[in-house]
Parts: structure tokens; C-alpha cells; sequence
């Protein structure tokens, strides 16, 4: 109910990110400080749940001081609002076909396996959700520029800026997605708990679907929303919907949670795949994948590193972990950072 005050949505469509960057920044600390000196139990979960629901409302609230001075209040017309009530309905569709296979993950493993099974598949799911942040703050802030470029027959800046973010999107994601995937048995054990360690394989199973919403995040808020191509990405989150609910069917009863992991695999590729063959003729996806695929080595080397630190460190798990993340990380950027200076200076003499 909080969440209905947040008008974060207004600056970022008027490329005013530092407004809520700071003001984000600010309760963020001030419910951890509080959540450190209220919370001190499981008995204290009341006191926890409402800390984070004031957070939300001052989260919002913060933001309308700044407003008043970026609108002028007028009588709504019906003639002017009803022209954008079918682009509204439009992209709410893909909304409730994400939020299918979201939640029918967790239910049809519940209904086809074990409890046990989803409670593996959740604390999986939420770290693979991580990335998921990452991912999401780069298309909002990317969102507005294409929208006026692509609103100002810019083509050409409007791609050098998709590539330029293709190339920053694929560089974060091979990084966040190899790197769960190589730490994620030890992580599981220590984070979630030895009963939970088989979360661990779960992590492994869903860490290729990071690179999949990382392309599809790109083509679609930084060109199909934009370009006003709303039909291809509703009809590509219906298509993930239902490979989804297919593949989980067929292997869930097999393969239990980590057959779902599968089916949200398939189900991002799916999605991906769909949107990049609709505007293939539009965008030179031919370059994005040649330029992306370098930085598949990198995190391949990544994660033979982490493997030998694994099997070769003995040391208590905590710090075998933290070596794995600090010289796992380490070897990404030392070898991917002879071919991303390169694409710098490349991409800075395209700029226009």
C-alpha cells in the first residue's frame, strides 16, 4: 500500500536520477540503523515488518517537496487521458505473464514434487534475483534518453547508445551469472545453511537466465518500449509464460526444483530470442553478439579459478568463500580489461 506514494517513476521519465538516488541512499541507511537498534529477535518481526513499511512511505513521500516545482496542476480531460489508456493496458500484459511463471515456478513445484523441493527453489531464486536489481536500474535510467532520441528521428545516436549499453549490460552480466554459478555450492552451505546446501546446485541451474534478461532487458527498454513496438514484447512475455508451464510440467516431476530452474532458463531464452528475431532487420544484433562474446572468456577463466580455490584452499569456509568472490573477481577484470580499454576507445571515437 506504501508503494502507491512512490513517484520515482516522474524523475526517472524527466532524467532527474539524482533525486532518488540521495533519497534512496538516505532511508536505506536509516532503516538499517533502525532494523540494528529495534530488532534484536525473531520475536521482533512486528517491529521489523513495520520498519520496513514506514521506509516504504518515506521513501515516497520524500519526493513530493521536489515535485511541485516540476508540475503545474490541471483539470484532467477525458479526450486527452483516454489516448493513453490503451498503451497502459498494452504493457500491463506483459506484467501478468512474467508474474505467471514467476509464481507458478514455486506453485507447480510444490504440486508436482515436494516443499522441501521449493524451499530449495526460493532461497535459490532470490540471490539469482540480485543481478535482477543491476539489471533493472540500468534499463530505467536508460529508458527516458532513448525515448527522446528515438522521439527525435535520432536513429543514429539512439543506436550508438543501445550498443554502447549492450556492451555494459553483457560485461556485468557474464560477471554476476558465472560468478553465482561458480561460488554457488559453498555460498549455499554458509548462507542458507547445510540443509539448505542443495540451493547450491538450484543457484547453478538459474545463473544462465541473468544473461538472457540482461540482452532482453536492453531490446526492450532501450528499443521496443521507446520505438512504441509494445506488441512484440507482450507477445515475448506470453511465449516465456508458456514455455514455461511446458517445460516445468515435463520436468519438475523428474528433475524436481532444479527442473524448474530449467523452465526458467528456457523460459528467458525464449523471451530473448523472440524480441531479438522481431527487430533483427532493425538493429545490428550480428555486432552485439560478436562484441559480447569476448566477454565469455573472462568468466570462463573466472570460474576455473574459483573451482581450483575450491579444491585446492583449505581453509575455513567463510574465508575460502571471500577468497573465491575477491581472486574470482580479480581475474575477470584482469582479463577482460585489455578488450573493454579497447571498446573504449573505439566507442569514444564513434561517439557522437
Amino acid at each position: 500500500m506504501c508503494s502507491v506514494f512512490d513517484i520515482s517513476w516522474f524523475f526517472y521519465g524527466i532524467e532527474k536520477f539524482q533525486i532518488t538516488v540521495f533519497r534512496n541512499l538516505v532511508v536505506k541507511l536509516l532503516n538499517l540503523i533502525l532494523i540494528f537498534l529495534f530488532v534484536k529477535s525473531r520475536n521482533d518481526l512486528n517491529i521489523y515488518t513495520l520498519i520496513m513499511a514506514c521506509g516504504t512511505l518515506l521513501n515516497g513521500l520524500l519526493l513530493f517537496p521536489f515535485l511541485k516545482k516540476e508540475i503545474t496542476f490541471v483539470k484532467p480531460r477525458w479526450n486527452s487521458a483516454k489516448e493513453h489508456i490503451k498503451p497502459i493496458v498494452i504493457l500491463f500484459f506483459p506484467v501478468i505473464a512474467i508474474s505467471i511463471y514467476k509464481i507458478m515456478d514455486k506453485v507447480m513445484i510444490g504440486t508436482l514434487s515436494t516443499t522441501i523441493q521449493t524451499g530449495y527453489y526460493e532461497y535459490a531464486e532470490k540471490i539469482i534475483g540480485l543481478p535482477g536489481t543491476v539489471i533493472t536500474a540500468v534499463g530505467a535510467v536508460m529508458l527516458p534518453r532513448l525515448a527522446a532520441l528515438i522521439g527525435q528521428n535520432d536513429d543514429r545516436k539512439a543506436k550508438y547508445l543501445i550498443q554502447v549499453t549492450m556492451e555494459i549490460m553483457m560485461c556485468l552480466t557474464c560477471a554476476m551469472a558465472c560468478g553465482i554459478f561458480g561460488i554457488a555450492n559453498d555460498f549455499a552451505s554458509i548462507f542458507f545453511g547445510k540443509e539448505f546446501a542443495a540451493s547450491g546446485l538450484i543457484m547453478m541451474g538459474l545463473a544462465p537466465a541473468v544473461l538472457f534478461q540482461g540482452w532482453a532487458n536492453v531490446i526492450r527498454t532501450q528499443y521496443l518500449i521507446p520505438a512504441e513496438k509494445d506488441a512484440i514484447y507482450v507477445q515475448s512475455a506470453w511465449l516465456g509464460a508458456i514455455v514455461n508451464l511446458i517445460i516445468n510440467a515435463l520436468l519438475i516431476p523428474h528433475f524436481k526444483a532444479l527442473g524448474a530452474a530449467i523452465g526458467t532458463v528456457c523460459a528467458e531464452c525464449a523471451v530473448a530470442s523472440y524480441q531479438t528475431y522481431r527487430i533483427r532487420r532493425e538493429l545490428p544484433i550480428l555486432n552485439y553478439l560478436k562484441q559480447c562474446i569476448y566477454y565469455v572468456v573472462p568468466s570462463i577463466f573466472m570460474i576455473i579459478a574459483i573451482k581450483m580455490i575450491s579444491n585446492c584452499l583449505k581453509v575455513n569456509s567463510v574465508i575460502l568463500l571471500i577468497a573465491e568472490i575477491v581472486i574470482g573477481g580479480i581475474i575477470y577484470v584482469a582479463v577482460a580489461a585489455p578488450f573493454v580499454l579497447r571498446r573504449y576507445r573505439t566507442l569514444k571515437g564513434e561517439k557522437i
